[in-house]
């Protein structure tokens, strides 16, 4: 079993909101950023989100899925609550605000989890 642990770092009022705002233009948690940052490109946000977009450019158009398919369920399995939450979270707004213009959410699973399909 793995434990993770919890660092605090201390920030002036202006580094915070910097930190922030970088975080908010690649949408994801200030967190999440600061890891990112710490552990560079093979295991960031942007990596990951970069290969589920990929992903989606090669299925099939008229067909729905979630996104651990997508993702891939082997791969899936492995991210932590706070990825996939992040993930999830980043692919509704880009369906939101029309970055993703091929994208529809079509409902939930009866796991309640989002469906999804591809135009």
């Amino acid at each position: 079993m793995v434990l993770s642990k919890n660092l605090v770092i201390v920030l002036s009022d202006e580094e915070y909101e910097k930190v922030h705002t970088l975080a908010a233009e690649k949408g994801i948690s200030a967190s999440k950023y600061a890891y990112d940052r710490l552990f560079g490109e093979k295991n960031s946000f942007e990596s990951k989100w970069n290969a589920l977009i990929d992903n989606l450019s090669s299925y099939p158009a008229g067909a729905d899925f979630d996104i651990s398919i997508i993702v891939g369920l082997e791969t899936w399995k492995t991210y932590d609550r706070g990825t996939k939450l992040a993930l999830a979270r980043t692919l509704k707004r880009r369906i939101d605000d029309g970055t993703l213009k091929n994208i529809s959410i079509v409902g939930r699973s009866s796991s309640n989890v989002t469906i999804y399909r591809k135009n």
